[in-house]
C-alpha cells in the first residue's frame, strides 16, 4: 500500500509539473529572434493626418494593384515560355525573357514613382523620416529583417 502511495504521489506530482510547464509557455512566449511585439507598420512612422492617410492608402492601392497585374502577367508569360520545352522543337528566338525584363524594369520604376508620390505627401516636418520609411520599405520589399533560416550560400 506504500508504494502505491508514492507512486500517486509521483504521478500527481509530474501532472503538476508539466501543467506548470505548459502554462509558462502559453502565458511567457519565449522571445526567439527578436521581442514579441509586432513591429509597428511602416507608415505609421511618418505620422500622417486623416486626409495625408487617406491619399497615402490611395497610393498604396493603386501601387499593389499595378505590382499583381505584371506579376500574373509575369507568371503567364513563364509558364508559356516554360511549357514550350515540352514541344518537340522549343522556340529559342522567344521574346519572352526580354519582355520579363521590361515587366521587371516597369515594377521597379513604378516602386521609385510611388516612393516619389508618397514623399510629396509628406510636410516639411515629415521630411526628415521620409529615409528611414524607405529603408523600412526596402526591407520588407527585398525579404530582408524575416525570420528565416540562412540559404547555404549565405552560411559560408
Amino acid at each position: 500500500m506504500d508504494k502505491l502511495k508514492s507512486y500517486r504521489s509521483a504521478a500527481i506530482g509530474l501532472l503538476v509539473l508539466n501543467l506548470a510547464i505548459l502554462a509558462f509557455f502559453f502565458l511567457h512566449r519565449p522571445l526567439i529572434g527578436g521581442s514579441n511585439q509586432r513591429p509597428r507598420p511602416t507608415h505609421l512612422e511618418l505620422e500622417f493626418d486623416e486626409a495625408q492617410q487617406d491619399a497615402f492608402f490611395g497610393l498604396v492601392g493603386t501601387h499593389q494593384a499595378m505590382m499583381q497585374r505584371i506579376n500574373q502577367e509575369q507568371k503567364g508569360l513563364l509558364a508559356e515560355y516554360f511549357s514550350s520545352l515540352a514541344q518537340n522543337e522549343p522556340d529559342s528566338s522567344s521574346m519572352v525573357p526580354q519582355h520579363y525584363t521590361k515587366l521587371e524594369e516597369e515594377k521597379i520604376s513604378s516602386t521609385y514613382d510611388h516612393f516619389l508620390n508618397v514623399k510629396a505627401l509628406l510636410r516639411p516636418e515629415q521630411q526628415q523620416k521620409f529615409p528611414s520609411f524607405v529603408d523600412r520599405s526596402l526591407k520588407h520589399i527585398l525579404g530582408q529583417g524575416r525570420n528565416r533560416p540562412p540559404s547555404p550560400k549565405e552560411r559560408q
